[in-house]
Order: C-alpha cells, then structure tokens, then sequence
C-alpha cells in the first residue's frame, strides 16, 4: 500500500460517513483533519498552520453547505483540490455554473475502492508512485 503526507480536510456532518471515510483514508498515511459541518471547517482551515491539500466535503450540511465551503476555502486557499459528495445525482446537487468545474463530484454510496481511486485522481502526480 502506498502512503503520502497530504493533508485531507474531511467534511460531513453524519457521524458514521466521516468516520467510515476515516477508517478507508487512514491506512495511506494522510493527515485527516475531521469538521461536522462548514463553519467548523472554515475555522480549521484558519486555525490550520501546514497545507490541505485536498477539500472531501457533502454537499448539504446545515450551518454551510459544501458548496460555498468549497468556494471559500478555495479562495483561501489557492490551490486546494476539491471532492464534493450527495446521495443526490450531480445535476440535482449542482445548480448551473454553481461550482468550479475543477471540482469533482462523487454521488453517495461510495465504495471504499472507488474513493482511494477518486483521491488518488485527484491529486494526480502528488500522489507517490
């Protein structure tokens, strides 16, 4: 298995999907930092001194949704890649225009193979060979 020391910052605010997502993530060595909805997270990512690397985060959360917590820390945090996730289809979650097509969707149930595979993509040549 391979390991990196990218930093993910985990957004969702069902308890047993974060910590599923945690317990697939963990065994390839990323830095997780966890947030149960988007303030929390707008508030680790200022309070977060070393890079994050990439933004995992559902769309409906009450407080902020995952959109504008994308567009947020994007703006914070130039660079940042994003994986934005809902059980509902892409064209239902998404309105128009409403995200940076850079960002990549995932629609929930997700197997565990398929979202190493999506974050591995995802970070593309950061991820060691």
């Amino acid at each position: 298995m391979h390991t990196t020391s990218k930093t993910i910052l985990l957004v969702e605010d069902e308890e047993a999907i974060r910590r599923l997502f945690v317990f697939i993530l963990r065994p390839y060595g990323f830095t997780l930092l966890e947030a149960s909805n988007g303030m929390e997270a707008i508030r680790i990512a200022e309070e977060y001194d070393g890079p994050i690397d990439l933004l995992v985060t559902d769309l409906d959360m009450p407080k902020l949704g995952g959109a504008e917590l994308a567009k947020r820390l994007a703006a914070m945090r130039p660079g940042l890649k994003i994986i934005l996730l809902s059980g509902l289809s892409r064209d239902a979650a998404i309105r128009p225009g409403y995200l940076d097509p850079e960002a990549t969707f995932l629609q929930k149930p997700i197997s565990p193979a398929y979202l190493v595979t999506t974050v591995r993509e995802k970070l593309g040549d950061e991820w060691p060979a």
